[in-house]
């Protein structure tokens, strides 16, 4: 242990080259701290904000990307579709609650029935009384005297838009696996509906499904092709729970009021209608069903739309992203919610870029100089070193004494340094961040929402800055603390490398003959 007592001395005998290699370290250490501060705290706010999400995911169309492969190829872009039996096989993972997608039904038509209309949400946003009208509906936009109705196929006999919160269940029952399995001519249609058509849960609502002449050139609603009329019972009513207030934009009140008029039945049902076309168009125009002939199920002629998943965690969100997204056809893509906080993810972003430049400076500037800086010391210990080997010193106990008062040093340097550079992390990333967020509020922006898309589904999850900001977690916990230490030891340690190496090479009689090292 004489050698622990000699590393003692010697950093109290060469105080003015230990100060100095306490302040280079210290400085460098600041520089490393405020790096693992900065990519903790975004690490810690990102786990915050994913813990904040609705933990859905949707597949759709990458709209982007296809676009601009369209345009590259100066061509029509062909993509295959997302079979259901890939959905089904998503829905096993281990991360999914809950799973569901649509085969809409769009050619279901009334003469009786009209759509919920609430005038009362235009009001709320001053809007034009000359602009007052309801856009999705058939009846208004054609001039008819019938109207049309949408119906959203669902896999999931529970629904997902229920379990995710999208709409509230508020009387009757959800379907059951039968019901879903054989395509009963069952419905969950929403309260203001039920309202405006004077129906009651339990009743049965009437819809003819009709096929026009589509493909003549000529106006199809002269040539009614085929109908099949449609007798639905009303098992469960639903609302939606929409904000009612001044935040509403034209756009969230129409896909509302799209929302509630919309009809809930088995994905079952919306595939029997396609018996009626191969009836219709199998001898009279068997090209119009084209592609369709050569499918060998159902499944393979739909296209399946509102593909989402609840998974059990929001933390999971983005690890099963990345795992579908390797099983997805070209050009498909997955979303969540998480550009609820993009504005505070770009400022953590450009945050993150600082972070790391001050990790490479750090580990570049401690490499370089405290290297050369233990290598001079060593130089000029150069006799010292060289009697403890004439003497019979082993080399294993010189390089100990030297490590030990290296990091003795470095971890008086590191400690003060952890907390110094902490806190000036800590006060200049929130002031940045702060900075940059205004600078964000006060951007004129156009947010496109591609189909599909939770947000185009109409799943919502707004963040104020405020709120984003609120939950940036600049907190030094253990796991940082253990990394600096770790980071910043490692670093130290392959400074000395290169000293040490030198100081195994050496030959006692030389160094008391040169009175140098080499």
């Amino acid at each position: 242990m004489k050698f622990f007592t000699r590393a003692n001395l010697s950093l109290k005998r060469q105080l003015f080259k230990t100060s100095l290699l306490f302040c280079l370290i210290f400085l460098l250490g600041v520089l490393m701290s405020g790096a693992v501060s900065i990519r903790a705290a975004i690490v810690n706010t990102d786990r915050g904000l994913r813990q904040q999400l609705p933990a859905i995911v949707t597949i759709h169309l990458d709209g982007q990307r296809l676009n601009e492969e369209r345009e590259l190829r100066d061509e029509w872009i062909y993509f295959d579709t997302i079979p259901p039996a890939l959905i089904r096989e998503i829905g096993e993972f281990p991360y999914v609650r809950s799973f569901d997608y649509t085969a809409w039904g769009y050619h279901f038509f009334s003469e009786r029935l009209i759509r919920a209309f609430n005038e009362d949400l235009f009001l709320l946003i001053d809007h034009p009384q000359e602009n007052l009208r309801d856009h999705g509906s058939f009846r208004a936009r054609e001039e008819v005297a019938f109207e049309q109705f949408t119906l959203k196929g669902i896999h999931n006999p529970n629904v997902v838009d229920i379990e995710s919160g999208l709409v509230e269940l508020i009387s009757g029952r959800v379907f059951t696996a039968a019901e879903v399995e054989s395509g009963e001519n069952v419905a969950i249609v929403s309260h203001p509906f039920l309202k405006a058509n004077n129906l009651s849960l339990g009743d049965d609502l009437i819809l003819e499904y009709r096929i026009y002449d589509e493909f003549s050139g000529r106006n199809p609603l002269d040539y009614l092709l085929a109908t099949q009329e449609f007798m639905l019972e009303i098992i469960g009513v639903f609302e939606h729970r929409l904000p009612e207030d001044e935040t509403l934009s034209v756009g969230a009140i129409h896909q509302h009021i799209n929302l509630v008029n919309q009809l809930y039945v088995p994905n079952r049902l919306i595939e029997s209608t396609l018996d009626l076309y191969f009836d219709t168009f199998l001898e009279t125009d068997p090209e119009v069903l084209g592609e369709f002939l050569g499918e060998e199920s159902i499944e393979d002629v739909i296209r399946y739309e509102n593909i989402i998943f609840l998974l059990n965690d929001p933390l999971d969100l983005q690890p099963f992203r990345d795992h579908v997204n390797g099983l997805l056809p070209e050009f498909w893509t997955t979303s969540d919610l998480s550009s609820a906080y993009a504005d505070i993810a770009s400022s953590m972003g450009m945050m993150l870029e600082i972070a790391d430049a001050l990790a490479i400076s750090a580990f570049v500037a401690t490499l370089l100089t405290l290297g050369l800086l233990i290598l001079i010391c060593l130089k000029e210990r150069n006799l010292e070193i060289g009697i403890y080997l004439a003497l019979g010193e082993k080399r294993e106990k010189i390089i100990g004494q030297i490590l030990i008062e290296i990091f003795i040093v470095a971890t008086l340097a590191l400690s003060l340094s952890l907390v110094a550079g902490h806190f000036l992390a800590t006060e200049l990333s929130t002031h940045m961040i702060q900075n940059d967020l205004l600078r964000q509020s006060t951007e004129e922006r156009v947010t496109i929402i591609e189909a599909d898309t939770p947000e185009a589904l109409g799943f919502r999850h707004e963040m104020t800055h405020e709120e984003m900001f609120e939950l940036y977690d600049t907190s030094l916990d253990l796991t940082t603390v253990f990394i600096f230490y770790g980071i910043t030891y490692v670093i130290i340690f392959i400074s000395v490398i290169p000293p040490i190496y030198y100081l195994v090479k050496l030959q006692p009689k030389n160094i008391l003959l040169k009175g140098r090292i080499g």
